[in-house]
């Protein structure tokens, strides 16, 4: 993302959040909505 990889062997996984809340869907499954706010977060550690 953004040319940002994810590198599992350091631990390192996508994460987001819809309007400020953690997602609970993965991110094939969200539905979009006009106005909702998308931040992707490249997180560290399981």
């Amino acid at each position: 993302m953004d040319g940002e990889t994810a590198d599992e062997s350091e631990q390192q996984w996508w994460g987001y959040s819809v309007n400020g809340t953690f997602a609970e869907l993965g991110v094939d499954s969200q539905p979009v909505a006009d106005g909702d706010v998308y931040d992707f977060v490249l997180n560290v550690g399981w």
